[in-house]
């Protein structure tokens, strides 16, 4: 009799005596259903989780081989001649087929045992139609995601508790990395030491408004990054997603424009100083001139007159009094004319010197 006619015969398999405390530890799996074979490959044995899975109770299965298991009949003749000859099979993604008429897709591994002085096949098959699908779902998600990154101006990343498994071009151009080598950091691997904290915090907050911190890129160079978190589950994961916008020319921007304006703000004071300046050397100067001219002709007349009012004129000339206003005086009217902030400055200094003597 050959494999496919023993294979084929309805009747029941009645399994050795022993057969199932020979197999109890595979048999009590619960996560994997367990089908034990005879030499003729048919089922002798099988778990509760096999019953499960395809919908059969004991005697049923124990009326069955894999062949009328699958929906892949060729593919699983093939298979079980291999197991005939003596090698054991990993056997991945097959179709088989429940009871309902549903469609399984399984991962089969194979064993052999020998008990008894006879060769049996045990086959530990492992439910995969979650994971297809659930695999399908992520292809699908993962194409929405480049779609996204590819079109999104700001770097983009997902992390499962730190591990990197996600990122965008615009990621890799603001960091220096490539997608291979950022799938080997953490998140942790992109921030500076200073602001290692504050990424903290923010985790520990489930921190959902933006917040800034300074990036680590691989060449050593750190930018200033605003980061938004959200967080999402994959795969009954719980995942976040990071938007990381690159604000560091934004900023310098923004301080330039500060600086201009209090550069602007200075000049504008100055400006108005040197006003005032003008106006008060214009009040002072005229009559200082006044004052010097007439004590000159003072001295003039009264020389040869009187010695009381030559040595008085001669001393309001010599104590220089008036001529320190005059030279004062002059350049605060020379800001007038439009001359730079440093004769302003030069100016308020004698000022303040003058008036501490």
């Amino acid at each position: 009799m050959n494999t496919v006619e023993a294979i084929a015969q309805p009747e029941l398999t009645r399994p050795p005596e022993g057969i199932a405390s020979h197999f109890r530890l595979l048999l009590a799996l619960e996560h994997e259903a367990v089908l034990v074979l005879d030499e003729a490959l048919r089922i002798v044995a099988a778990n509760r989780t096999a019953e499960q899975l395809y919908g059969y109770d004991q005697e049923q299965l124990r009326r069955m081989d894999l062949i009328e298991l699958s929906d892949e009949k060729e593919a699983t003749q093939a298979t079980l001649a291999e197991l005939a000859a003596g090698r054991a099979v990993q056997i991945p993604g097959r179709l088989h087929r429940r009871r309902n008429g549903e469609v399984l897709f399984v991962d089969i591994s194979t064993l052999l045992e020998t008990y008894q002085g006879k060769r049996y096949v045990c086959a530990i098959i492992r439910d995969i139609s979650a994971s297809l699908q659930l695999a399908e779902r992520l292809q699908e998600s993962e194409a929405r995601f480049e779609a996204l990154a590819e079109a999104s101006a700001v770097g983009l990343l997902i992390h499962d508790q730190g591990k990197i498994v996600r990122a965008s071009a615009r990621l890799c151009e603001i960091s220096g990395y490539s997608l291979a080598e950022l799938y080997q950091l953490r998140v942790e691997d992109l921030v500076t030491s200073e602001s290692q904290d504050v990424l903290a915090e923010a985790q520990r907050q489930e921190h959902q408004n933006p917040y800034e911190l300074m990036a680590l890129c691989k060449d050593g160079s750190t930018t200033l990054v605003e980061v938004s978190v959200r967080r999402f589950t994959a795969r009954e994961r719980k995942l976040r997603l990071a938007v990381i916008r690159d604000v560091r020319k934004e900023k310098l921007g923004s301080a330039a424009d500060d600086g201009v304006d209090a550069q602007l703000k200075q000049q504008q004071r100055l400006e108005s100083i040197g006003i005032l300046a003008a106006s008060v050397a214009h009040e002072i100067n005229n009559p200082i001139t006044g004052i010097i001219n007439y004590a000159e002709l003072i001295k003039r007349r009264v020389e040869h007159q009187g010695e009381l009012a030559s040595e008085a004129a001669e001393r309001l000339l010599e104590d220089g009094h008036l001529d320190r206003a005059r030279d004062l005086a002059e350049p605060a009217l020379a800001l007038a004319e439009g001359r730079d902030a440093e004769e302003l400055r030069s100016l308020l200094a004698r000022i303040a010197e003058a008036s501490s003597e």
